[in-house]
């Protein structure tokens, strides 16, 4: 049985405290961003079409080597981008729950209810909603850098017409 310190869970309430507020930045900071990412997956799915239109016209009587796989990937890219982002709605609902519960497990440690369940659950819940904070964070960060990224590409390529 593990037993935690009063020093560690009032460092993890703090931490859950810290990560609830930090998912809600993320989200606050994703949001004025939300056209610009949907902007960008709505130009991958033309550009999927688009694609797809080519390798079905290549297609015709006989079918050419590995035009078929390219019809099945091209078909589930455009399947993943026509979704609404999980990471806006479940996963940053799930991650901030998680926050939440922690917080509240740490607070029933301190006035001393389940502590023996709590001591041996706090810690895997903290690192589990942590491991998937990271993970819904490196998805907003890699959405929120190629919508940006392709704002920068088109104002450059604007710029460079006008020179």
């Amino acid at each position: 049985m593990l037993l935690l310190s009063e020093n560690s869970v009032s460092a993890l309430l703090q931490a859950s405290i810290t990560g609830a507020g930090l998912v809600l930045a993320v989200y606050s900071l994703i949001l004025p961003l939300t056209r610009r990412i949907f902007d960008e997956r709505s130009a991958k799915l033309l550009k999927y079409l688009d694609e797809l239109k080519k390798s079905a016209k290549k297609l015709g009587i006989r079918s050419p080597e590995g035009e078929v796989e390219n019809i099945e990937r091209l078909s589930a890219n455009i399947r993943q981008v026509q979704k609404f982002p999980k990471y806006l709605s479940g996963g940053m609902f799930i991650v901030f729950l998680g926050y939440l519960l922690s917080t509240f497990l740490s607070v029933l440690w301190f006035v001393d209810i389940c502590r023996d369940q709590v001591d041996s659950c706090l810690p895997i819940i903290f690192a589990t909603t942590t491991l998937a904070f990271l993970l819904v964070g490196s998805i907003s960060i890699r959405d929120a850098y190629s919508s940006l990224k392709r704002e920068f590409d088109t104002a450059l390529a604007q710029a460079s017409v006008r020179a």
